[in-house]
């Protein structure tokens, strides 16, 4: 792809990102992307076949720079084990922060396929990050080591993944960025050698 192809398509991107952020996706339609652009519906379409697939390229884009800023904070091993850890959660947060509930849970209902298909891609991604940290803390010891790293990552990662969906958000009234921290100290500090907060 040619530089001057990829300017309109990243504007086009940042700009539905924000419409579906503000006003959800039932409500943002290509004449209105259009319109803030200042461009015309035929280059959006040249870019996105319609509404749906922008939609599925705007959370691919998101979850790319998630599992892209992840992946340095687990490949950076430098500290103690437990503040790699809360970084790993905090990094998670913040990105999260910029998912409404409302709106998930109108993807999920109006573009069930674009939903899943995100659902599946965090839940890969989740798994193959989790257990590259579960992995780091049983060699420096912090970790148990009777415990199957792509085990324990499953089960964290489909942890979050089943919490962090829509009904179960607003059911537990919480946010997404409520998750990590929560997680982490319900499932993950169950795998420590001594308990961080009573030193057992």
């Amino acid at each position: 792809m040619y530089v001057s192809e990829i300017e309109p398509r990243r504007r086009i991107l940042e700009v539905a990102g924000r419409a579906f952020k503000a006003h959800g996706y039932r409500a943002v339609s290509m004449s209105r992307l259009a319109g803030s652009l200042g461009m015309s519906k035929r280059t959006i379409y040249e870019h996105f076949p319609g509404k749906e697939s922008l939609l599925e390229a705007v959370l691919d884009d998101y979850l790319t720079g998630m599992e892209q800023d992840v992946a340095a904070v687990v490949a950076d091993d430098s500290g103690p084990f437990e503040e790699r850890l809360e970084r790993v959660g905090v990094t998670i947060a913040r990105h999260l922060q910029g998912l409404d509930r409302s709106v998930m849970e109108e993807v999920e209902r109006l573009a069930p396929r674009v939903a899943d298909s995100m659902h599946r891609r965090r839940l890969a991604a989740s798994e193959r990050l989790l257990g590259r940290l579960i992995e780091q803390g049983q060699k420096e010891g912090a970790l148990r080591d009777d415990m199957p790293p792509a085990f324990a990552a499953k089960m964290l990662a489909v942890a979050s993944d089943g919490l962090a969906r829509a009904e179960v958000l607003e059911e537990l009234q919480l946010t997404a960025a409520d998750l990590p921290p929560l997680i982490l100290r319900a499932l993950l500090y169950g795998l420590l050698r001594r308990d961080p907060e009573h030193g057992r």
